[in-house]
């Protein structure tokens, strides 16, 4: 095996020997006369972390004035495949899962960073480093004051031979030296083995985390200390939050679901904390669902809308889709009014169940062919909410059957529908090239930057 290996190296060696730029760098082109004109590689713009940085794949960040859109825009590219992306006025940071195993020692996985500046008209690298465990995703990567904060799960194989695993949950913070991320401290690891982490938030000087295995951890970080992050408090209850919002006055309103003590999950649940004591949070108030419920919102928070003090001063208007399948398909759009002292008033749902398509392209009705039709992702999509100069009030219920107006003193009542087009889910990739011309000099050749 040994020599077969060597071989195969000395092989693929060989080969990489004999490509040019062109086969590594990826091409960038633009549209002149309706015909595509390979742009020239620019080899100052591409960047490669130290070596055990990168992963597959190469990641390109374009920049582009749209105020003037005649201007070049500009581009640059990392080694290594984002998989998150995180980003504020003046940072990104992208992370990328680097999977690592060794049959002689543990498994770990661990995380890429790679940190980017956006404070300038143009996007540029700053530095790369790592930190064990993965990423939830995006809302797992903060930064504040220069100071990059993340939560990671570790699930790590004790045992090869029997599998054994365990996990931990961290915080992390990082700072730029050089080229360089460097971790500057970490929590110690907080929930249960088993548990991974199902939400987080960054909010100032503190972290909220939300781990889950049968009962839901809401975890306080203290982050004014970047050298020295620390677990406050913590809060277990059944259940667990998919989303976390940030409310007046120290207070989180949170979507996921309801479960009992053993973890069986029951339907979507809003909950909301007080963390006015970080030492000892407290839930507040809970709204369920059931029906064996889900909603979009838990793993897409642009599902999530919630508008602080449409009611006055502490009262929100939040509206999430909801799905669910018990006694029967029903997908809808919730609206409620949200206060951290009076908790959840439900005002109304709109539902699309008749608008929607299934597979076969017919309408449903009261749920007939979801058993052998029905494919996941045809529910209500969004919630929107407008105003007008009159005091008029209107809600839009988005889906993939259609769009319905409301007035949002009277949801019951639907001022206008507009229905769409079955989805339909053909022709996703093409698999013939593109006419291209050449670029004017590719720059061909060479050795690699």
């Amino acid at each position: 095996i040994d020599q077969e290996l060597q071989q195969w190296r000395d092989r693929v060696a060989g080969e990489i020997g004999t490509t040019t730029l062109d086969n590594w760098i990826p091409r960038r082109f633009e549209r002149i006369d309706g015909r595509l004109v390979a742009l020239p590689l620019e080899c100052e713009s591409y960047f490669v972390p130290e070596p055990g940085l990168v992963q597959d794949g190469v990641t390109q960040v374009v920049t582009f004035d749209i105020e003037q859109p005649a201007q070049a825009p500009h581009a640059l590219a990392v080694l290594g495949g984002a998989g998150t992306v995180y980003a504020n006025l003046d940072t990104m940071v992208l992370g990328q899962t680097d999977y690592g195993w060794n049959y002689h020692e543990v498994q770990s996985t661990r995380t890429l960073l790679h940190r980017f500046s956006l404070a300038e008209a143009e996007t540029n690298y700053e530095a790369s480093g790592f930190v064990p465990g993965y990423l939830h995703n995006q809302f797992s990567i903060d930064e504040a004051e220069g100071v990059i904060r993340v939560s990671t799960t570790e699930d790590r194989v004790t045992d090869p031979l029997s599998w054994s695993t365990t996990t931990e949950n961290r915080v992390y913070t990082l700072g730029a030296d050089g080229r360089d991320l460097e971790v500057l401290g970490k929590t110690d690891a907080f929930g249960e083995p088993g548990e991974t982490i199902f939400a987080t938030r960054f909010l100032g000087d503190r972290g909220y985390v939300v781990t889950f295995r049968q009962t839901d951890p809401l975890v306080a970080v203290d982050l004014s200390d970047a050298a020295h992050p620390k677990v406050l408090g913590e809060l277990h209850i059944p259940g667990f939050s998919d989303y976390i919002h940030p409310l007046p006055n120290h207070h989180l309103l949170t979507i996921g679901q309801d479960a009992d003590e053993n973890g069986s999950q029951s339907g979507v649940a809003l909950q909301i904390f007080d963390v006015t004591d970080a030492a000892a949070p407290r839930q507040v108030h809970k709204e369920t669902f059931g029906g064996f419920s889900y909603s979009e919102a838990s793993y897409n928070h642009k599902a999530f809308s919630f508008v602080d003090g449409h009611f006055g001063e502490g009262r929100g208007l939040l509206m999430f889709p909801i799905t669910t399948y018990d006694p029967e398909y029903s997908s809808r759009l919730e609206v409620l009014e949200v206060s951290a002292s009076a908790g959840f008033t439900r005002i109304g749902s709109i539902d699309h169940t008749k608008l929607l398509h299934d597979g076969c392209g017919s309408l449903l009705q009261n749920g007939a062919g979801v058993e052998y039709c029905y494919y996941g992702g045809n529910d209500m999509r969004r919630g929107l909410e407008i105003g007008q100069s009159d005091g008029a009030d209107f809600v839009y219920a988005i889906s993939y059957g259609g769009i319905t107006v409301h007035d949002l003193a009277d949801l019951s009542t639907t001022l206008k529908t507009v229905p769409l087009p079955a989805p339909t889910y053909t022709d996703y990739y093409s698999y013939g090239a593109p006419e291209v011309d050449p670029a004017p000099d590719a720059g061909a050749g060479g050795s690699a930057p």
